[in-house]
């Protein structure tokens, strides 16, 4: 939460893209997924912290679990690293990619991210969350946003890296 306030009280818009099998594989609902997402909101709201959007892709392409939703089985570009989570929040926000970070734990998130910024980067016209991606990425600031989370809008700022 203090990092998510931090980059609130920056002017950063706050994006969660986050995939969600355990949908496709039948352990959870969509209306208990959305239980979460608001437990997981009020809790921010607690610590003074608020997101701007949060985005699931309910997909997975293996099948064999039992209790599955085949409808839910499939290949999709929402599920990280596929980027449709991002376009979304792009059309939905009208966020700038190349002003904007990825922050995830990942390597899938990490890809997604990269993804992305080639999109743009190749002119495709993609644009991208606030805590997406950025087009230039560095580690070092990254791991200093992870150790010191209150600083991270600072740290953002210090890179160059604007709020819109």
């Amino acid at each position: 939460p203090e990092a998510i306030h931090e980059l609130n009280l920056h002017g950063w818009r706050t994006v969660v893209v986050t995939n969600q099998p355990v949908i496709a594989k039948g352990w959870c609902t969509e209306a208990e997924m959305q239980r979460i997402h608001n437990k997981m909101e009020t809790l921010l709201g607690k610590e003074h912290a608020f997101l701007d959007r949060i985005y699931f892709c309910p997909h997975h392409p293996d099948a064999g679990f039992p209790g599955e939703r085949p409808e839910l089985k499939i290949k999709c570009d929402c599920r990280k690293p596929g980027i449709g989570m991002i376009r979304q929040a792009v059309a939905d926000l009208n966020l700038d990619l190349a002003q904007s970070w990825f922050i995830g734990d990942t390597t899938t998130d990490a890809r997604g991210g990269w993804r992305a910024v080639t999109n743009i980067q190749a002119g495709g016209g993609l644009y991208a969350q606030r805590i997406v991606s950025r087009a230039h990425y560095d580690m070092e600031h990254a791991k200093r946003m992870a150790l010191e989370p209150a600083h991270m809008g600072e740290w953002a700022e210090a890179a160059g890296v604007k709020p819109a």
